[in-house]
């Protein structure tokens, strides 16, 4: 049964049916507003750049959003791609592994069902408009044959009218391969190529789509990747608003940043916004209460917890025990994929840069101790890393330090249980840092984390800083501005704030499915944010 299930899963007619089939269920559940629409639109115009038609949560949530605005006077128009797109968001190393057919050809059964799924689901309800009308054969072949001696770099930097597409493909790229790196053979420099194609289709079409129906908003999803980042960029440097959503952790919530993908936008969070907030009791026992479900996920749509190995944690309670706890630091890592865009902060090269330095920092100072804990979701996400954390730096390093203990991501050992261990917890980018700060942990923010910069951690604004806060990390204390109360309101904005509450979802079902339950209502504090979005 596991045999045929996995031939079912890499067979492109069977994809293509099962998007068919999740899309025609989400959009028969779809949301039914109370009050009915205007003959007559007097508000705004929207335009949702949704562009995969087969993708069920964007498409279902999209248009959630879609008739709410429009029963409040608003215009509404939904943009989809029609198979023009090379290679897409949607798109990854377990479902699109032929790049030999092109995506106009009758025999890709992924790009057919996700435009037809598309047609389906939007088809009479709300006015569509295809990529393909807006760029023509020759400006593609044109690009293509300008691009085709380019190297590596020279993809990854390209730019075109000011629009970076080559770090929008790069990114793209990683998280098509599953991986941190783009190596230097054919394979990946082709499906690099394609993302740069893509990316160049959606800005020349894009820009003639925002000429021609001149929107007041645009709605995209993540900000970032392709084509939703190229998207994002082209409204910003034309002064558009673009609203960047994206599902939340907590059950029923999403996140909203305007003008940016959230993983930037959070970084730069006004401190005095949930400084400021009002603080109490119900407030502090809610937030209490949310963080200790995290360790098991039960309050998540979106979770990589399991339950921890009781031969594993004697394992590190062993090696622990040859060493001063002070002495001990424990190191959490995040996706080395994920999310892979410039940072304006970044301190190393990339997550890979900082674990070396901080290896070798530690090879040669025997009384203290590291553990690595490399983030689960390596193996547990959607798509599970190619390569993986451990077996890099086990090629880096073919013996470790005895004072270095790794714990792969397929180790069930508890990350809490492992920082338990700690004297100093280290973090690049990972959000476990506003999940620890209220347990009084000393952390050392090294990457753009979203914990960083709201006087909780130490964040070194240089290597030589980090490697400062190393050297003296035994005698390390809490920063000055640091207090359990202040970690708790963060925790509390950034979970139950920034995350917001929506009603009318029902549930989530993996990979990548909501419906939209016909008998809930939004409350009017979750109605009046969604309109304000819009202002």
């Amino acid at each position: 049964m596991k045999k045929i299930n996995t031939l079912l899963v890499k067979s492109p007619n069977f994809r293509a049916l099962r998007r068919l089939f999740f899309s025609i269920i989400i959009y028969s559940k779809s949301y039914k507003i109370e009050h009915s629409s205007p003959s007559s639109y007097f508000g705004k115009k929207i335009l949702f750049a949704s562009f995969i038609g087969g993708n069920a949560t964007i498409v279902g949530f999209e248009s959630f959003l879609s008739d709410l605005y429009k029963s409040y006077g608003h215009q509404t128009e939904f943009l989809l791609c029609d198979r023009i797109l090379p290679l897409c968001f949607e798109c990854n190393y377990l479902n699109k592994v032929d790049l030999k057919v092109p995506v106009n050809n009758s025999s890709d059964n992924f790009c057919k069902g996700c435009t037809l799924s598309g047609k389906i689901n939007l088809a009479g309800k709300n006015n569509i408009l295809y990529l393909s009308k807006y760029v023509d054969k020759f400006e593609i072949d044109s690009f293509t044959s300008a691009i085709k001696d380019l190297d590596i770099l020279g993809m990854c930097s390209f730019t075109h009218g000011s629009i970076n597409l080559g770090e929008h493909a790069k990114a793209a790229t990683l998280r098509f391969l599953a991986k941190s790196q783009i190596q230097d053979n054919s394979y990946e420099k082709e499906v690099l190529r394609n993302f740069l194609i893509s990316s160049f289709i959606t800005k020349i079409a894009f820009e003639k789509i925002i000429e021609v129906s001149r929107p007041d908003v645009v709605f995209t999803i993540h900000g970032l990747y392709v084509p939703h980042g190229v998207v994002a960029e082209i409204c910003r440097k034309m002064k558009i608003k673009v609203v960047v959503w994206n599902l939340g952790y907590r059950k029923n919530t999403f996140i909203f940043s305007l003008n940016d993908t959230y993983h930037r936008t959070l970084l730069k969070t006004r401190n005095d916004l949930w400084e400021t907030m009002e603080w109490n009791t119900e407030k502090e026992v809610i937030t209490k209460e949310y963080l200790l479900s995290r360790r098991i996920g039960n309050q998540d749509w979106i979770s990589f917890s399991h339950k921890s190995n009781y031969e594993e944690e004697i394992e590190i309670e062993e090696f622990c025990k040859l060493y001063s706890k002070n002495n001990i630091a424990a190191l959490l890592t995040n996706v080395g994929w994920d999310a892979q865009i410039h940072y304006d902060q970044n301190i190393f090269l990339d997550m890979h840069d900082w674990l070396k330095t901080t290896i070798d920092w530690f090879a040669i100072r025997p009384n203290k101790a590291l553990i690595i804990r490399v983030h689960p979701a390596e193996i547990t996400s959607v798509y599970p890393s190619k390569e993986k954390t451990h077996e890099i730096l086990n090629s880096i390093y073919p013996k470790l330090p005895r004072n270095v203990k790794i714990l792969s991501s397929s180790n069930k050992i508890d990350t809490y249980f492992v920082c338990s261990k700690a004297n100093v917890i280290l973090i690049y980018g990972t959000k476990m840092g506003v999940e620890l700060a209220p347990l009084e942990k000393k952390i050392i923010v090294a990457g753009e984390a979203w914990i960083k910069n709201k006087g909780l951690t130490w964040d070194p604004k240089n290597k030589s800083e980090y490697l400062n806060l190393l050297e003296n990390f035994d005698e390390l204390k809490l920063p000055e501005s640091y207090s359990v109360e202040k970690a708790l309101k963060y925790a509390y904005f950034f979970f139950m704030k920034q995350y917001r509450f929506i009603g009318g979802i029902k549930k989530f079902i993996s990979p990548g499915c909501i419906v939209i339950d016909q008998s809930s209502r939004i409350d009017e504090e979750q109605l009046v944010y969604l309109l304000s979005l819009i202002r």
